[in-house]
């Protein structure tokens, strides 16, 4: 019995880092498509059911409500970080991966038309927010959940700082 259990953690052991390193490779793509904005590839990493929450966006006014399928949540990518969004830098500050789950502190800048914000005037606002992300990972390796927490006050503070 005492070998069965010790072949089954070893087991354990072995596969884990290889389910971690691909989590890891979607994970980076994710991040890398985000900052393109190529929404096409970064959408096909979600399964078709996936879900989306950033809480943090009652500071908008927003719900902060979950939002269920990967056609809907590109959807709300698209039309909030368009083509207004000139330019966005993530720095992965440290990540974690635990089991299906990657755990992101992350550094978002982003260079964005000052028209986006209301602005009369022309060029760009530049923001730089802490931000956190948590992606949960299905047998596929695609993305089943996305949950932001943004630090939006900050970044509502450079905005206004620069309007």
């Amino acid at each position: 019995m005492k070998k069965i259990i010790l072949f089954t953690l070893l087991l354990g052991l072995s596969i884990s880092p290889v389910l971690s390193q691909q989590i890891k490779d979607v994970t980076h793509n994710f991040i890398k498509h985000y900052e393109n904005r190529d929404f096409e590839k970064m959408f096909s990493l979600f399964s078709t059911d996936a879900e989306f929450q950033d809480p943090t966006t009652v500071v908008f006014g927003m719900s902060g409500d979950p939002m269920k399928g990967r056609d809907q949540i590109k959807e709300y990518f698209t039309k909030n970080m368009g083509d207004d969004f000139v330019k966005v830098k993530i720095d992965i500050i440290r990540e974690s991966y635990v089991g299906n789950l990657a755990i992101l502190n992350l550094n978002f800048k982003s260079d964005i038309k000052a028209k986006y914000f209301g602005s009369n005037k022309e060029g760009l606002i530049s923001i730089d927010i802490p931000m956190t992300t948590i992606l949960k990972f299905n047998s596929d390796n695609e993305i089943v959940s996305h949950i932001d927490y943004a630090d939006y006050t900050k970044y509502m503070k450079q905005v206004n700082d620069q309007k």
